[in-house]
């Protein structure tokens, strides 16, 4: 739903009964609507249209493509208005019965009538982060080719464009960045006309060409803006994340990342100087930087203990914009995060963060430590950071300790440490996440013997390779849309991901070798090892998940029964990878804890 708040600090829902924005290209989404001409222009989730409607509460959408013919269907993202107003720039996937996977396409909608898209660019796998610089001339945007992810590598095209209120064309694109064994993201347009971008090199561990740094394109030359070795980018999972905006002329205000979490910084672009901005001690997280009118930039933060909160930037300082909602924790009750680095078995290093329990109105008897949780993201190439997040309280504030690592593979710590997880998936994460559980019982700060481990999606898929390598260092598992068998994964997943699973396996996808024990996709399946597994598992499921279909979860759960091992199977029915309705979320939360205290056999809240 699109909220509006006015100068006087009333708020409003423009969005009416019956439509939600939303949109499913890449089955991840991201940035669906674009404000213009006094209007929003929205991909609606139900029939994945573009709509406009004007701003206001009792405006009736109007759709600007056509309905979906009964043999193909159009997806829309990252929606772009042409400075004139007539134009909308999108990412389109469209689906035909006769292919195995939809197209993809940068294509031009007019802002009026209903008309089918114009294919502006064709020819690639994949298209994301079109761009338009502040005249309408020019348009730069990504592009990449299966097997790669676009942080692997992708190369960032730029072209003129014309448009009229009847044509637009698209001149000859020349290819400005990116290539064999590089990564861009992040595009945007300086002020000054000069094509923003963050880029990475494979090569260049230990050194600023090993992040995510930013440069600038004009006039066929580029220009290095920062040399740093932190991330000024992010893994394109998802459409308009947007980490830079401009703050004036020739400043930038721009999000970078390390282990400590975001900081929010000032770059300019003449001199090259890096400052921080003043006012941001109390947040540790920054997304959706967008510039306003009045040249601040506004944008979403959160902190190791605040909620997220709507904030306004300038130049020399921050304030705030929308408060967070009223926080459901007092003070006293936030454990706040530990970033760790601890040895892996292999004597190399990973990270994570550690949580101690915190609760003001109990205190743990003397002389015990509290059981571990661990928690692993998705992706396989996410991060956690250290903004507050109540998933992570939950436990907390119930007398869990939380490790959230970030096991090799994940952002935020260069490209060489990003990258170690090609063709070692489902080993050394594993080993990573193994590794800080035993760290911290070495270090006497949590109880051996009370560890429990809980992720979703690739997550899950890690949750289950621990489980069958490790067997005697957890006591008990949750799998949330998890992977138990690569081959069902490689046959059953979407386009976006379609060939990942083979370069972080390290081995092309053959349906028949995958079967067998010589092949690292049987190797690396914990559903052919799950003799080995010993501790009970709770398992959750959408039915409606694309990413990692049902299948899978039945897969492990036909095995658990078979090895007769304690475990419980909670399926939702709509939901999807990632479930989204907030009595689903409650109902697993309680399902979990209480599964967690019955094996642990402790005490009910």
């Amino acid at each position: 739903m699109l909220q509006r708040r006015s100068t006087t600090g009333i708020e409003e829902c423009l969005t009416p009964e019956g439509f939600s924005i939303r949109t499913r290209v890449h089955e991840y989404g991201g940035r669906c609507f674009v404000l213009g001409n006094g209007c929003v222009f929205f991909c609606n989730d139900n029939d994945q249209r573009i709509y406009r409607q004007a701003l206001s509460a009792s405006a009736e959408p109007v759709a600007l493509t056509p309905e979906p013919a009964r043999q193909c269907s159009d997806r829309f993202a990252d929606l772009q208005i042409t400075p004139d107003g007539f134009w909308l720039i999108a990412v389109m996937e469209r689906f035909v019965p006769s292919l195995p996977h939809p197209e993809s396409a940068l294509v031009a909608i007019q802002c009026n009538g209903v008309n089918a898209p114009r294919s502006l660019v064709t020819g690639s796998d994949f298209y994301a982060n079109p761009v338009l610089s502040d005249d309408g001339r020019q348009l730069a945007w990504l592009r990449w080719q299966h097997p790669f992810m676009p942080w692997d590598e992708n190369e960032t095209c730029l072209a003129a464009l014309e448009s009229t209120e009847s044509s637009i064309t698209l001149g000859v694109a020349q290819v400005i960045a990116g290539g064999t064994d590089q990564s861009v993201c992040q595009l945007g347009f300086l002020a000054d006309g000069s094509l923003l971008y963050a880029r990475d090199v494979e090569g260049g561990a230990n050194t600023p060409e090993d992040f995510w740094n930013l440069y600038s394109f004009r006039d066929g030359e580029e220009t290095t803006l920062t040399r740093d070795q932190k991330e000024y980018g992010a893994p394109h999972w998802v459409f308009g994340a947007q980490r830079h905006a401009n703050l004036n002329n020739n400043v930038l205000l721009t999000v970078r990342s390390d282990g400590n979490g975001d900081e929010l910084v000032r770059v300019d672009t003449t001199s090259g100087d890096v400052s921080l901005l003043p006012g941001q001690e109390a947040y540790n997280q920054f997304a959706d930087l967008t510039a306003a009118e009045d040249g601040s930039v506004l944008l979403i933060a959160s902190g190791a203990a605040r909620e997220t909160a709507i904030l306004k930037a300038r130049v020399d300082r921050i304030e705030v914009l929308r408060p967070a909602v009223m926080s459901l924790l007092e003070h006293d009750d936030i454990s706040l995060a530990q970033p760790i680095t601890f040895p892996t078995h292999d004597g190399d290093t990973a990270h994570g963060y550690f949580y101690a329990p915190r609760n003001r109105r109990f205190t743990a008897p003397d002389k015990t430590l509290p059981p571990l949780l661990v928690m692993v993201h998705g992706g396989p190439t996410a991060r956690t950071t250290p903004g507050l997040d109540l998933a992570r309280q939950y436990w907390t504030t119930r007398g869990f300790a939380v490790l959230d690592v970030n096991h090799r593979g994940s952002t935020g710590y260069g490209r060489r440490y990003r990258q170690s997880l090609l063709g070692a998936w489902g080993v050394i994460d594993a080993a990573d996440v193994a590794a800080g559980a035993e760290f911290l019982v070495k270090q006497k700060m949590v109880a051996a013997g009370k560890i429990c481990i809980r992720g979703g999606s690739a997550g899950g898929y890690v949750v289950l390779r621990v489980l069958t390598e490790y067997p005697d260092l957890f006591a008990a598992g949750a799998c949330y849309y998890g992977i138990g068998n690569l081959v069902t994964l490689a046959q059953t997943t979407h386009k976006f991901e379609l060939k990942y699973t083979d370069r972080l396996v390290g081995e092309e996808f053959d349906p028949q070798h995958a079967r067998q024990s010589d092949s690292r996709y049987y190797q690396r399946s914990p559903i052919n090892f799950m003799s080995r597994l010993r501790c009970p598992m709770i398992v959750f499921q959408g039915t409606e998940d694309k990413v990692v279909p049902p299948a899978l979860a039945q897969e492990i759960v036909s095995a658990l029964k078979q090895q007769n091992v304690k475990y419980e199977y909670v399926e939702y029915p709509g939901e999807g990878h990632g479930f989204r309705r907030s009595e689903t979320n409650i109902d697993a939360r309680q399902r979990e804890t209480a599964f967690f205290l019955s094996v642990l056999r402790l005490g009910a809240d």
